[in-house]
């Protein structure tokens, strides 16, 4: 899909009962680190614009089928005159058009649809880690053990960095 890596975080309990910080990569994950951002940022608008774009081409697919269906109303009238087999398989083969036609407008509005669905759910993830780190109550601080006795918060301006580093330790 993209080099963007995803995480999931959660606390964990360690043999000893005290939680910990546990960063799983994880394509599905609902975050992103803060240095991929602005990369998220533009892949959201990449799907915006394949949307729209998916959206003019279903419009255009209308207004040929409108066209299409003319010109099959067109054609059947232009073939009244003849025999009644002939003209039976005139009207499949112009049925069978329309239905092509038909089918690739709905190809394109499931398209359409299913890029909005990824990018509500790409977007709804990043509200989420923004709401983690700049503002979550209490009980969703994240702490990082120090030592095996103490423990730091990890504020706003600490996250990105200690997520970015931790990450980039699991990379090595």
């Amino acid at each position: 899909m993209n080099e963007i890596k995803r995480w999931e975080c959660r606390v964990a309990t360690n043999a000893n009962g005290r939680p910990y910080v546990d960063d799983i990569e994880f394509a599905a994950g609902r975050y992103v680190l803060h240095t991929d951002h602005e990369a998220e940022v533009a892949r959201l608008h990449d799907l915006i614009d394949d949307k729209d774009e998916i959206i003019a081409r279903q419009d255009r697919l209308l207004v040929e089928r409108q066209g299409s269906n003319d010109r099959l109303r067109a054609e059947v009238e232009k073939v009244r005159g003849y025999e009644v087999a002939a003209l039976g398989e005139k009207v499949a083969e112009l049925r069978a058009e329309l239905q092509n036609a038909a089918k690739a407008a709905l190809d394109a509005v499931a398209l359409a649809c299913e890029k909005e669905r990824e990018a509500d759910a790409l977007w709804l993830d990043a509200e989420r880690y923004r709401w983690l780190r700049d503002g979550a109550p209490d009980e969703w601080s994240v702490l990082l053990w120090v030592d095996s006795n103490s423990q730091l918060l990890i504020d706003d301006s600490l996250m990105d960095s200690k997520i970015d580093a931790a990450m980039q330790e699991q990379a090595e």
